[in-house]
């Protein structure tokens, strides 16, 4: 995945930080911009700005008001630059509750972590990439002689390649939650909202969400490549 495979150092990490922020409300950043919510020299900031351009995050395009000096550089985010704030957010989400899934089990805390997370994943925001990822890790963990799972683990192999798919999959996951899994069955009017978020999905969060799930069948570890 190219976005994924983007190498930042760890100023230019602090800097996407502050970035991830940023464009969330503003189209464009200038170096005058950068160096002063970041209280560096406006040097610094033209060669942060010019490295991230090279890699493929910003691009440039110049303003110049009518009448006055010199143009504007103004950076905006690439798709990829989009990706690498939004996606890799989602991502490292779902690692850190696969951690969270496999500690609780450990500590025999696992009926009180699923009751806390129910609650708070579709308490006023669903959270339905979570929200489906702790369903699957219900199933294949409590339910793992079903005859249905090995139909399921299909449908995820094979959901990677497709966003209609990755649909079938998770629409097959809330059928065997409704069927097996009390907790699940008050959220099964959840479904629609869950299908309208999951559309917007890229490709390449989508093949990342899918190998993690694989991973854990395969062994419970989350996917470190």
């Amino acid at each position: 995945m190219k976005n994924l495979d983007i190498k930042l150092s760890e100023r230019q990490k602090d800097l996407m930080s502050f970035l991830k922020d940023y464009f969330k409300n503003h189209k464009f950043i200038t170096p005058c911009i950068l160096s002063k919510e970041l209280e560096i020299n406006l040097i610094t900031a033209y060669e942060h700005l010019r490295n991230l351009k090279e890699r493929g995050i910003l691009n440039i395009k110049f303003s110049k008001e009518e009448g006055k000096g010199r143009p504007k550089y103004l950076y905006f985010l690439t798709s990829e630059g989009k990706k690498l704030l939004t996606g890799n957010e989602n991502i490292s989400e779902i690692e850190k509750f696969i951690d969270e899934f496999n500690k609780a089990k450990e500590e025999g805390k696992l009926d009180l972590f699923i009751s806390e997370k129910l609650t708070i994943l579709t308490k006023k925001t669903l959270k339905p990439l979570l929200f489906i990822v702790l369903g699957f890790l219900i199933l294949i963990t409590f339910f793992s002689n079903i005859k249905e799972l090995e139909t399921l683990k299909e449908f995820l192999i094979l959901s990677s390649s497709s966003g209609i798919l990755f649909l079938g999959f998770t629409s097959y996951l809330f059928y065997l939650l409704s069927k097996y899994v009390d907790t699940f069955r008050p959220y099964n009017n959840k479904w629609e909202d869950i299908k309208y978020n999951l559309i917007s999905l890229n490709k390449d969060e989508r093949d990342e969400i899918v190998k993690m799930l694989i991973c854990y069948i395969n062994g419970g570890v989350k996917n470190g490549n």
